[in-house]
């Protein structure tokens, strides 16, 4: 029986690879194609961990309800809820299908047992998904008929929608995941607007438009408009953006530096010139780029002591780097985690001691410290640091590197490939890094909990793997509050210390950007920033 499902596996793995070529000759104007240049590891929604994974795992599953773009929760595959204290009860759309594939040859209905398996799956320690943590606070899940799902919370807390709105809460059919096993993440079933069409490792993705889709635009007509999706798996970025230009991807999503000064002036608008062909997208994100420093093992030990965190932050000119490297796209990071937009999120001027530029200070504290003699020379006894990244964050690293070294401190920068980074960085194998943290949910107990002690990384999302019991008993104690004048002092208590015992450093608040060919219509701004296709369509040959 083993040997048969093996066989089975790999048949349907053939399958999904093979040369099939049908998705080329559909017609250009309905494929919609963009790139992806850090790779999809995996279409395993429960996995769903990256932003390039959650915008392909939302194009193929569906979460019982989704976040708008003013992050109010609207309906899905649930058509309505209610909510009584602690418990959720949901009622399903009626004609909302899986697609068909292994284990479902011709598909089927979606039913409430189906949302049930879902959430126990994600939930079970046996699959060590790194979503699971979304679940801690449900405590039962059932369903009291093919179409009523009801979920109960063990506390009061953030909006449960927000939670099931995420990736990780798509669903998924016990089917297909009994037949595939671990190669679910591969060749993926679900129900959302495209089906899995093939993917051709470190080279294509491809998804086809799913007839069955159960949403429909405001004139009754099927989503989604498109044909077909074309993801793409070009690591050099630069080489990307000239295939944008040829007119060979539809979009360019975010800001890189081997092409941002040919796209956008510094004061982040278009380059004179591009607007003709060419539209800027930009919009609130709530977004933080920072630098890690993990807490239990510090790597080199001197990070240990907060005096040296401090002199690192004081030694960076957030604006210059904003300025330089992002085309004054961002708000430079004055406090601590939570970004414009979320509650608790507080401006320069309401910070006692905000991050700015303070290169007297930086070398008092390396003095103080002793890792610098008298003159600011820095001590060949100890080592240099050494600052980790993934090659999109190179370049922040390099102007990072600059600043330190004019303080004295030598550093060195450890470039990894996309997914030992994402490896290394789960493992706290890494003494610094540079990080960032997109919301999951609309919440800034999202950001706060990365400092969670019971939520150490590689189960939860503490890459820091910081331990405060007194940081734990005020996130528990906000999660508790049922007014937002009763939550607001602990929100800016967790940041205060988060800000005083420098665990990160935040550099920028980010804002979104993405540059489309002018005749693509129909995709929407986000402040989570979510590529969603449903509605995009083509108004005409694209023009390079």
């Amino acid at each position: 029986m083993h040997l048969f499902r093996i066989l089975f596996v790999l048949a349907v793995l053939l399958i999904g690879v093979g040369c099939d070529s049908s998705d080329e000759r559909v017609d250009s104007r309905t494929v919609f194609r963009y790139n992806e240049a850090t790779g999809i590891p995996t279409l395993d929604p429960a996995f769903a961990r990256e932003q390039a994974t959650i915008w392909a795992v939302k194009h193929v599953f569906s979460t019982l309800v989704e976040l708008d773009s003013t992050l109010t929760p609207q309906p899905l595959v649930a058509a309505s809820w209610k909510q009584e204290g602690l418990q959720w009860t949901f009622f399903l759309r009626q004609e909302v299908w899986f697609h068909p594939g292994p284990g479902l040859p011709k598909g089927r209905k979606l039913v409430a047992s189906d949302v049930v398996y879902s959430y126990r799956r994600l939930a079970d320690p046996a699959l060590a998904a790194p979503g699971a943590w979304v679940l801690e606070n449900v405590d039962t899940v059932y369903a009291l008929s093919d179409s009523i799902v009801v979920v109960k919370v063990k506390k009061a807390g953030p909006s449960l929608l927000g939670f099931l709105a995420m990736a990780y809460c798509s669903l998924v059919p016990k089917e297909s995941v009994d037949a595939l096993g671990n190669q679910f993440g591969q060749h993926p079933v679900g129900t959302g607007p495209f089906v899995f069409k093939r993917w051709l490792t470190g080279e294509k993705l491809v998804f086809r438009k799913n007839n069955r889709y159960f949403e429909r635009d405001a004139e009754g007509k099927s989503l989604p408009y498109l044909e077909a999706v074309s993801i793409r798996f070009v690591p050099d970025r630069q080489a990307a953006f000239l295939s944008y230009l040829k007119g060979d991807f539809d979009v360019v999503n975010g800001l890189d530096g081997s092409y941002k000064d040919q796209l956008f002036t510094t004061a982040g608008q278009l380059q004179p010139g591009l607007e003709k062909n060419h539209r800027l997208q930009k919009a609130p994100f709530l977004n933080t780029e920072y630098l890690a420093i993990v807490q239990d093992k510090p790597n080199p030990f001197y990070l240990r002591d907060v005096r040296v965190r401090k002199a690192l932050s004081f030694a960076i000119d957030r604006p210059a780097l904003v300025r330089h490297l992002k085309n004054n796209i961002g708000i430079p990071a004055h406090g601590a985690m939570i970004p414009a937009g979320l509650e608790g999120f507080r401006s320069e001027k309401e910070w006692k001691n905000p991050w700015v530029l303070r290169k007297d200070s930086a070398v008092y504290f390396l003095r103080e410290v002793g890792l610098v003699d008298a003159q600011g020379q820095w001590k060949k006894k100890y080592p240099p640091l050494v600052l980790s990244t993934a090659e999109t964050g190179r370049d922040v690293c390099e102007f990072i590197q600059s600043q330190w070294q004019s303080v004295g401190v030598p550093c060195r920068i450890e470039v990894l490939p996309a997914a030992a980074f994402r490896e290394s960085k789960s493992q706290a194998g890494l003494g610094i890094f540079k990080g960032s943290w997109i919301a999951d949910y609309p919440d800034p107990e999202n950001y706060l909990s990365l400092f969670d002690s019971r939520r150490w990384t590689p189960a939860g999302p503490n890459y820091t793997r910081t331990a405060s019991a007194v940081y734990d008993s005020w996130l528990d104690a906000s999660l508790r509050a049922s007014t937002r004048e009763e939550r607001l002092p602990y929100l800016y208590a967790m940041e205060e210390w988060v800000h005083s015992q420098v665990v990160v450093i935040p550099l920028w608040y980010d804002e979104s950007v993405r540059v489309l060919r002018k005749n693509i219509r129909g995709v929407p701004k986000h402040p989570l920033f979510y590529l969603d296709l449903r509605r995009a369509y083509k108004e005409s040959p694209s023009i390079p």
